[in-house]
């Protein structure tokens, strides 16, 4: 995985996309895309503001979540049943926005 460092008294401009793959079967694709704006204080960072710019599960009951704890951005992939079959990548790009 990958880690980024936030600084306290700093701001975050997220846009977070996240591809889902079926990898057996029958191809098939989600696509989840997320701006979400942040702020670190104390060690801790807290998400202000998050919104869903696209939502298309293609029929599927695959989700994501993402939330914050400490100084971590967390991004999970979730399907209803625990299998091997299925690829997620996230992309994310993110600005510092100013200090708070």
């Amino acid at each position: 995985p990958a880690s980024v460092n936030f600084e306290n008294d700093k701001s975050y401009d997220f846009c977070i996309r996240i591809l889902i793959v079926s990898t057996s079967g029958t191809i098939t694709r989600a696509r989840f895309v997320y701006d979400i704006l942040a702020h670190q204080t104390g060690d801790v960072l807290v998400i202000d503001s998050l919104n869903t710019t696209l939502s298309t599960t293609n029929g599927t009951d695959w989700t994501v979540s993402i939330s914050a704890s400490n100084q971590s951005l967390s991004i999970r992939a979730n399907a209803s049943a625990i299998t091997d079959d299925r690829r997620a990548i996230a992309t994310i790009e993110y600005r510092t926005l100013s200090e708070i």
